[in-house]
């Protein structure tokens, strides 16, 4: 049945650098927001014609035109769709692994065709049950052996101008960090970088103490395995390869942590699925609560100190 009176929602497009990222988020978004899982009819993950306008539309064509090309088979699994739809009350936070700092093309086409769309979607939303009106767009990346400031800018550069689209529709100035900040935003567009004290590194800077603080023991037996196991060129003369080995190192032991519950997992899977980061692990650490703040000033929600479970 057509609904006649479709419903007003808002979006939160929230674009990662990699899986693990996409995770990492999802785990922040449900402790200390309470975010939950979008559902369709039938309590499932909704189909594309639930998605609200003009998603529902852009998704399919999508589908259909990467069906109709003569792709090769690892290209055919590679178009850009959202990892995860997530719902808090009345807003969509859709997670995509925009697959590295290199891989800005990509996300341009997306914000391309959904931008070409979006002013229009109340115009043309038959059998939409709900229609997207203000979105938010969050840019996450890792700082890498750079400074934290240093990336926000390149990366809001690569981003600023989408090809055949108007400035009314897409305007991006670039961006800098106020010192020992790791977020900034402007109007409906945000950067957020993750790096340590020191301000470079990664995610895995962030959750390697939180894997630490809640399973202690286990972390240290990791750690000796990897480290009898393999050596790390920590101490590289080039600051890029000691950063790069530093990471591969805590990578490792995060997902030899895993193994047990998740064997042969990634870093992502650990993260989302092994269950040794819980509800206190994210509370109680110092980058997320930022993390948590930022979102916060960005989206104007409330912290749901309940979270979930």
């Amino acid at each position: 049945m057509v609904d006649q009176n479709p419903r007003h929602v808002t979006g939160l497009f929230i674009f990662c650098e990699g899986p693990h990222d996409v995770a990492f988020v999802r785990q922040v978004l449900k402790y200390c927001f309470g975010v939950t899982r979008a559902k369709g009819a039938n309590g499932k993950d909704p189909t594309f014609s639930e998605f609200p306008a003009p998603l529902d539309k852009l998704f399919k064509t999508s589908m259909e035109k990467h069906a109709m090309g003569d792709l090769s088979l690892d290209m055919a699994h590679k178009f850009f769709l959202p990892d995860r739809l997530l719902r808090k009350n009345d807003c969509y936070i859709l997670l995509f692994n925009s697959g590295g700092k290199n891989k800005t093309e990509i996300i341009k086409g997306f914000l391309k065709d959904f931008l070409v769309l979006h002013p229009d979607a109340a115009t043309f939303a038959s059998g939409a049950g709900e229609i997207l009106g203000e979105v938010h767009y969050l840019f996450t990346y890792d700082a890498d052996h750079l400074p934290a400031t240093d990336t926000v800018r390149t990366m809001s550069q690569a981003l600023a101008n989408i090809e055949d689209i108007e400035d009314t529709l897409w305007s991006l100035e670039t961006m800098t960090l106020q010192e020992q900040q790791h977020g900034t935003f402007k109007d409906n567009k945000g950067f957020y970088i993750w790096a340590n004290n020191q301000d470079r590194g990664s995610l895995e800077d962030l959750v390697s103490p939180m894997f630490r603080e809640s399973k202690d023991e286990l972390y240290t037996k990791a750690e000796t395995i990897i480290d009898d196991m393999f050596s790390w060129e920590t101490d590289n003369e080039k600051e890029k390869e000691a950063f790069s080995a530093a990471c591969k190192r805590k990578k490792a032991i995060l997902t030899t942590m895993g193994q047990k519950k998740k064997p042969g997992g990634s870093l992502n899977v650990i993260i989302d699925q092994a269950g040794l980061l819980n509800k206190t692990a994210f509370q109680n650490s110092a980058p997320v609560s930022a993390f948590v703040d930022f979102l916060n000033a960005f989206t104007k929600w409330p912290v749901n100190s309940q979270g979930n479970q």
